[in-house]
Order: structure tokens, then C-alpha cells, then sequence
């Protein structure tokens, strides 16, 4: 339409009268190429042209139990997991009481580790199969 609003008001300029014929030209190879799209996955499979309503199933809500409500930090979560790896431990919990950093603790079959100032990591002894390592920390993949 828009080629032919041009060639008309192109008031017999020859300029004018190419780029609404280019105009044309380019909307009927789309017109064609669209068609001959649809055609192709017609024959191949007519339910790939089929339009179907999308239904979507409502994800169910998991409600977790929080073991510690103190405020956590990603730095100190990833010092406690590094630290389990090391002894073959399971990380528990993570929390930030005040402890001096190499400061351990057993209490029952728990291992309370200080790794860093206000970063203590709870541990407990493996059951089972061993537990799969961490893919690498974020700043070791930025350093490679």
C-alpha cells in the first residue's frame, strides 16, 4: 500500500516511481517467502501451523523452614562450602555470630568452624554417598 501511495503522489518523477516499484517488489518476495514458509510446514507437518491455546499450570508454592534468620553473606557461604569440600563434611548452616577466625567447636556430632571474623559454618559428618564438589567460584572463572 505504502509503494503505491508513493507512485501515485510520485507526480511523474522517475526517482520517485523506482522506489515505490522497489517498494512493491519487496513486499510481494516478503508476501511470497511468508506463504512459501507456511506451505513448507504445512507438508511436512500440518500441526506445525496449527494455533493452539498455551495452558499454563500454576506452580505450586514450597513453603522451606529457615534453620538461621541471621543475615547471610554470599562470600561467607562460599568459605563454608570450601571449607566442608576440604574436611568431607556436609555444610549445614551458616551464620554470622561473632567468633575469631580458626576458632572450632564440636558440639554433638556438629562441628562449628569459624573461617572468617562473623562467618561461622556449621558442619556434620557425611551419611551415604559422598556429595558432589561446587562447579568453581565466580572470581575463578572471571580469572581464567
Amino acid at each position: 500500500m505504502v509503494g503505491g501511495a508513493i507512485w501515485i503522489l510520485a507526480g511523474g518523477s522517475e526517482k520517485r516511481v523506482g522506489q515505490a516499484q522497489g517498494i512493491i517488489k519487496n513486499s510481494l518476495v516478503g508476501m511470497f517467502l511468508a506463504l512459501g514458509s507456511y506451505l513448507f510446514l504445512w507438508i511436512i507437518s500440518p500441526n506445525l501451523v496449527q494455533f493452539r491455546d498455551i495452558i499454563l499450570t500454576p506452580v505450586k508454592e514450597i513453603k522451606m523452614d529457615i534453620i538461621s534468620s541471621a543475615p547471610r553473606n554470599d562470600a561467607c557461604i562460599w568459605k563454608c562450602n570450601e571449607e566442608a569440600i576440604n574436611r568431607n563434611l556436609i555444610l549445614l548452616d551458616v551464620n554470622r555470630d561473632a567468633c575469631k577466625k580458626g576458632e572450632e567447636k564440636k558440639v554433638g556430632d556438629k562441628v562449628e568452624v569459624c573461617v572468617e571474623n562473623q562467618c561461622k559454618c556449621i558442619l556434620i559428618e557425611k551419611y551415604g554417598k559422598p556429595m558432589l564438589e561446587l562447579p568453581p567460584h565466580p572470581e575463578e572463572m572471571s580469572q581464567e
